[in-house]
């Protein structure tokens, strides 16, 4: 059976999708081998691309003669088990919107300042419900029919937050809408956690919605209001010309960009965004602020330079080591572009020594990985003398790196915290989630993708220098990504700054 997200699959389909990833896993390996970049991608996408068809009424099938006829027959039975909780998932998840809860339940939670528009408030719905769905995938949640009980308290609440947000009147529509819902069976533990979780969804959709917008106002060298202008006034634009054209005439971004064929990448499986709005409308505003370099006006262009930094830490072994408040950084490694050229404007790089009782417990951490030695740190400065001029270097540009979270969590803890929040910021490895669409975004992975050397890595001068170079191949692969489909290349580029009704 074929049904549109977020249906279950369709069987047919899926196969013909899965023979073609089985061809390019065989011709991977034949033709560069296990280790190579090529096949790990092949490998990768294969994974993925099983697991949906597995979770197909055929896929299933196929599982059950697997276990019936094989010999070592686990794995299979582990596949099938979720494959099963995947397919009822989706099942679920199709009549939840063909019985009407899912609008019904989005028309009656409380939207914030009337932030989101219709179209959006249900995306984020959606989001939320697959979200849930990972969960519950990822830990091996029960999925289960919630009781009368439990579904009638959530509707008491939601009547009870109803009367105080209208004064004990409410509306002929929602009192109508909220009698719908409880002549309705109860739904099943993953879409009621989404139904009632959905207040605070759309507090994290709006903080994901501007994390977003920050990160396109960064790519376009603007400053983030001119961006959440742009972004409102593409939404509209989508909306008045393509909205009601066939799907080949819309300018859309392409398919792997909204689901990725693995888990980790494409935008909706992104932490980071999985609960921004997702609507048509929204994906193209963010894709086109994210990819089109003409999507802003020269004239609004800021042109800040670009510092790209990498840092090189100490600190315990395994995961403490990676808290700041555990650890010191021992190497930074700072190269200045030029925001407009793209040109090295200068560099900065500096091995700090840590003080001695840190130093005699845990050494240099892992120097197996950067080959930073504690003999290399004899008679270096300590942070408290070389941090002004670390900061020095990031002032007033966009702080770009390869996984930024890490060195902005590292400089906020160790420095200035408030000086690296106000910071705008660019990231390699968000990037290559969002549009290269790899098995992983490690940034070795994405210099052989896009064919930039990285032969020294894990030296914190070395990796700034790639992730810079890195930086500006990815920006100009992606401009590439957004011409590939006409409609996109011909939409109209905005000349002047949209009004802006919210983000404020």
């Amino acid at each position: 059976m074929c049904n549109p997200w977020p249906g279950t699959r369709c069987s047919t389909e899926t196969r013909s999708k899965l023979d073609i990833y089985e061809a390019k896993f065989k011709d991977a390996l034949d033709n560069f081998g296990e280790e190579s970049h090529e096949f790990k991608k092949a490998e990768g996408k294969l994974v993925q691309v099983q697991k949906e068809y597995d979770a197909t009424e055929q896929g299933m099938k196929d599982l059950e003669d697997l276990i019936e006829n094989g010999t070592n027959v686990r794995p299979y039975r582990v596949r099938l088990e979720e494959a099963k909780k995947t397919y009822d998932m989706q099942k679920n998840a199709l009549n939840e919107v063909r019985n009407g809860r899912h609008g019904l339940v989005t028309l009656l939670t409380e939207n914030p300042d009337n932030f989101f528009e219709a179209d959006e408030l249900l995306s984020v719905t959606h989001a939320a419900r697959e979200y849930n769905e990972r969960m519950a995938l990822r830990y091996g949640n029960e999925v289960r029919p919630v009781t009368a009980n439990v579904y009638n308290k959530y509707l008491d609440g939601l009547e009870e937050k109803l009367n105080k947000e209208h004064n004990g009147e409410i509306p002929a529509d929602k009192m109508e809408a909220l009698n719908q819902l409880r002549e309705m069976s109860p739904p099943d533990t993953i879409n009621y956690k989404t139904y009632s979780n959905l207040p605070d969804a759309l507090v994290r959709s709006r903080e994901a919605l501007h994390s977003e917008v920050d990160y396109a106002a960064a790519l376009q060298n603007v400053d983030p209001m001119v961006a959440a202008s742009f972004y409102e006034g593409y939404r509209k634009q989508y909306q008045k010309l393509y909205a009601n054209l066939p799907p080949t005439e819309r300018p859309d971004p392409p398919k792997t960009w909204v689901t990725g064929d693995y888990e980790a990448t494409g935008y909706t499986r992104d932490y980071d965004s999985s609960f921004a709005p997702r609507d048509p409308a929204s994906l193209y505003a963010i894709y086109r602020l994210r990819s089109d370099p003409n999507a802003i006006p020269e004239s609004f262009k800021t042109y800040k330079d670009i510092a790209s930094i990498d840092l090189e830490t100490s600190g315990p072994k395994g995961k403490e080591g990676l808290q700041p408040k555990n650890g010191r950084i021992i190497e930074v490694g700072i190269i200045n572009y030029d925001g407009k050229t793209g040109k090295e404007t200068g560099r900065y790089s500096q091995l700090i020594r840590p003080e001695h009782l840190f130093l005699k417990k845990y050494g240099t951490g892992a120097e197996d990985v950067h080959h930073i030695s504690v003999e290399d740190l004899e008679g270096q400065p300590a942070w408290e003398t070389v941090k002004g001029d670390v900061f020095k270097h990031l002032e007033g540009k966009i702080m770009l790196a390869q996984n930024l979270n890490f060195e902005k969590n590292w400089l906020s803890h160790h420095g200035d915290s408030v000086m690296i929040s106000q910071l705008a910021k660019a990231d390699t490895l968000d990037i290559s989630r969002k549009h290269l669409n790899l098995p992983n975004n490690k940034l070795q992975t994405i210099c052989n993708e896009i064919g930039v050397a990285y032969t020294d890595g894990h030296r914190a001068t070395h990796d700034a220098a790639v992730t810079g170079e890195a930086y500006f191949k990815l920006r100009t692969h992606v401009a590439r990504l957004w011409r590939k489909k006409a409609s996109r290349a011909n939409a109209p580029t905005i000349k002047k700054l949209p009004q802006l009704n919210r983000f404020f």
